[in-house]
């Protein structure tokens, strides 16, 4: 009768049942043949009221009067009624259990629930709770183990895993939806295992589709990559480029918060295109790189100039340039300007200036490739002064005369990294000032052809010193040893307190014994990849150079161990093998570029790393159009056979996880930023 007075009195405060009398059985032990009369008039708080004012007995047989107003309504128990906590109670009791353990100081045991493999399985309400910054580091560090292989990554089944975790749960689909549209991949199929290509326009139509019906989705977009396509795009005829360009247009187009594009980069011409266009309406692009094309001069058949050099008017500028300007106009947060001009370049001084003043927010510069008409020390100058990162490359007009002018300027206060190639300095006073005067130099690289050398006699005092000095790049002509002497008298006067590691491809052993010893160096490829002698080291010929140096060093024996008993009888020898470097440095001899293979043998990334070599060079078909990028292996799914979905878009992806198919075999892609450049 207490469970059945409890149970009433849950019922009352909860309401989730009307307010009753409860008829008292005639027997108590007798449940099963009980008849209970019920009546609904009056509530049960004015039932205990009218209870207080009885006897005790009166109180303990309250629920034994019957309604006056309405018959009873009798209803039969097999077995007695029993109180069953809702989960709500049970809840609260587990909360209230947990808080007197941590009051009390003590350890609460582990949950024993375990999942289909045996292992504990935590309670569901566990991950529902997790803040959202949880699975947004687990998507962190996926990314990071298939990026930054080694071996190179597979989109494909990188994006495979970032749909599996989007069909888990409602929080991982938040995460993961975020991860697969904040940075768009689509991967295309080699042209060699693919001769139809109407699926790559296909996928990017579909995703176009997707985008415009879903806005939500296309304001997530930060990044489109399309890696592959470059090369690919050699192979197709007219028509099929100008698809692919409209396509990728109308992408961009779908993307009101585009950061950056990468993947397809056309030669410039000052003429229009769909591409550009596009891009140049996108108000927060941060990144973007231009492939100048050209100047081309050939004769015809009547043996009159054919050019498609841009005319040059009366005050120096060239004809149609406002193309070029024109296009900056609503990038006012771009931070990272590439500019390849492909040795001649088609540019003016004009078209360079009004391009850096229009970019109030650049940081991040690259010129390569452009004659001393074009860019030159007066271009230089122009340069705007809290740019972080600048290279500058294959500049015939910079002089050394134009370099002391910008290091006796501001420009150079708020520089992080600075790369001259092929500039030619042959002063080592005019690198020292440049380093001097750069005080947040992080990344110096200097690659040229001829040794910078110090006037007079040689002096006691480091020539080079930085204090913020953390990575150096040099790479001189092998044959020029007095730099290497420079910058090893500098390290060992502790010139640089901040340096952490160094590459010099042209090291002959000098630099190696002052940084910190490497059990191996050299790669099994590198017998395969070393080139015959040029004037550039390559990182192969140095990481062979630099092993037969330390196998060398350790044929010689650092020390002799000899254990011998209380009797003097030799018990065990031991020999210690000697090494090249010091113990106590700070600094790591690196002789890696940024791809496992590729067009950096130099250790320095060219233009090359971004279009195909028929680009650069004029030649065509599949030799001469190979893409460098993504050159690193191939996969086609996971080793098991696991469904592998086609990336590109959500409802694409379910589609072919459901059909459980592997997907083609595709080239692995290294994801190279603007940062690999610097």
């Amino acid at each position: 009768m207490i469970a059945l007075q409890q149970q009433a009195d849950m019922a009352g405060d909860f309401g989730r049942y009307p307010s009753s009398y409860i008829a008292q059985p005639k027997s108590a032990n007798s449940c099963r043949d009980s008849v209970i009369s019920v009546s609904t008039t009056g509530s049960t708080r004015s039932v205990r009221s009218k209870a207080s004012y009885g006897s005790l007995s009166s109180r303990t047989s309250y629920a034994t009067i019957a309604s006056e107003h309405e018959p009873a309504k009798k209803y039969r128990f097999d077995t007695a009624p029993k109180l069953v906590k809702t989960p709500w109670e049970a809840d609260r009791s587990k909360r209230a259990f947990a808080r007197q353990w941590q009051e009390s100081g003590a350890v609460p045991r582990p949950s024993t629930g375990k999942s289909s493999n045996g292992l504990p399985q935590l309670p569901a309400r566990i991950f529902k709770r997790l803040p959202i910054e949880v699975y947004q580091c687990i998507i962190t560090q996926l990314a990071e183990m298939y990026m930054r292989s080694d071996g190179g990554a597979c989109l494909t089944c990188y994006l495979a895993d970032l749909n599996s975790l989007s069909l888990t749960s409602k929080s991982w689909r938040v995460v993961a939806q975020r991860a697969l549209y904040q940075k768009l991949w689509i991967p295309v199929d080699d042209p060699v295992h693919q001769q139809n290509k109407s699926p790559i326009f296909l996928r990017m139509k579909q995703l176009r589709r997707s985008l415009r019906n879903k806005p939500d989705l296309a304001k997530l977009v930060r990044e489109i990559h399309t890696p592959g396509l470059q090369s690919i795009n050699l192979f197709l005829d007219a028509a099929d480029r100008s698809t692919t360009v409209a396509t990728l247009a109308s992408l961009v187009m779908c993307c009101p918060n585009l950061e950056e594009f990468a993947g397809l980069y056309l030669s410039f011409d000052h003429e229009y295109d769909r591409l550009t266009h596009a891009l140049s309406t996108r108000v927060y692009l941060k990144t973007h790189t231009w492939i100048m094309k050209g100047i081309e001069e050939s004769y015809d058949a009547s043996g009159e100039l054919v050019t498609n050099a841009r005319p040059v008017e009366y005050d120096g500028s060239i004809d149609n340039g406002d193309v070029f300007l024109n296009t900056h106009l609503r990038w006012q947060y771009l931070e990272t300007l590439l500019l390849f001009g492909q040795d001649t370049g088609n540019l003016d001084y004009r078209a360079f200036v009004g391009t850096f003043r229009m970019l109030t927010s650049l940081k991040h510069l690259l010129v390569s490739g452009f004659d001393k008409k074009q860019f030159n020390d007066r271009t230089l100058a122009a340069l705007p002064w809290n740019l972080q990162s600048l290279r500058l490359q294959d500049v015939s007009g910079v002089t050394e005369r134009g370099l002391s002018r910008l290091a006796s300027s501001r420009s150079l206060e708020s520089m992080r990294n600075l790369s001259l190639i092929n500039i030619e300095i042959t002063s080592a006073k005019l690198i020292a000032n440049i380093l001097s005067v750069a005080c947040r130099l992080q990344r110096f690289t200097l690659v040229q052809s001829v040794a910078p050398t110090l006037p007079g006699t040689t002096v006691d005092a480091p020539i080079y010193s930085s204090k913020s000095l953390a990575f150096l790049h040099w790479d001189i002509s092998p044959f020029s040893q007095p730099s290497l002497a420079h910058l090893a008298h500098s390290i060992r006067e502790r010139a640089f307190p901040s340096l952490r590691a160094i590459c010099a491809p042209c090291d002959d052993g000098t630099l190696q014994i002052l940084c910190r010893p490497r059990s191996s160096i050299a790669r099994p490829s590198d017998s395969e990849a070393a080139s015959a002698l040029s004037l550039r080291s390559s990182l192969a010929g140095a990481r062979l150079a630099a092993q037969e140096r330390l196998e060398a060093a350790r044929l010689m024996p650092l020390m002799r161990v000899i254990v011998t008993d209380e009797r003097g009888v030799i018990q065990h020898k031991y020999t210690i093998k000697n090494f090249v470097g010091r113990v106590t440095s700070s600094i790591e001899y690196v002789l890696d570029g940024q791809l496992a293979q590729g067009p950096d043998d130099a250790g320095v990334l060219e233009v090359e790393a971004l279009v195909g070599r028929a680009e650069t060079s004029g030649g065509s078909g599949r030799d001469g159009g190979k893409a460098v990028i993504g050159r690193l292996g191939s996969c086609s799914g996971p080793p098991q056979g696991t469904a592998t979905p086609i990336p590109g878009y959500l409802e694409n992806t379910r589609n072919s996880l459901k059909s459980g198919k592997t997907h083609r075999a595709r080239e692995k892609i290294a994801d190279l930023g603007w940062k690999a450049f610097f």
